[in-house]
């Protein structure tokens, strides 16, 4: 697994009288798993190993969204004040995938947004 942070995109920032900025920090959340290029219609669905990373994907999806009810915000620094944080999708991605590889590995991404207030710059 890696997290990549992404840009921050100059039309979503909003400034404030008080000095304030309303940023949107995204994250990419890189999960790199083996998948099977067996047919669904040959397999077993509790058996097919792409069905069970997609579950394992939604799991992480799923704590994000739990974090965000309990408000338990990745910390940036005094300034910052996390508003909300969630998954950009409710389904991972997979952008690429590496057949080269045997078993093939593929990259599913999950975007993670984080609403941010920033005090001070």
């Amino acid at each position: 697994m890696q997290i990549v942070t992404n840009q921050i995109y100059r039309n979503e920032l909003r400034e404030f009288a008080d000095g304030g900025t309303f940023k949107k920090i995204r994250y990419t959340i890189n999960c790199y798993l083996n998948i099977s290029d067996n047919q669904l219609v040959k397999t077993a669905l509790e058996s097919n190993e792409n069905i069970e990373n997609l579950n394992g994907l939604n799991d992480i999806i799923k704590f994000i969204k739990m974090q965000d009810k309990l408000r338990n915000y990745p910390r940036f620094g005094d300034d910052y004040e996390v508003q909300t944080i969630y998954p950009e999708y409710d389904a991972p991605s997979t952008p690429m995938i590496d057949s080269e590889n045997d078993p093939a590995l593929a990259v599913y991404t999950i975007p993670v947004v984080c609403e941010v207030l920033v005090y001070d710059e």
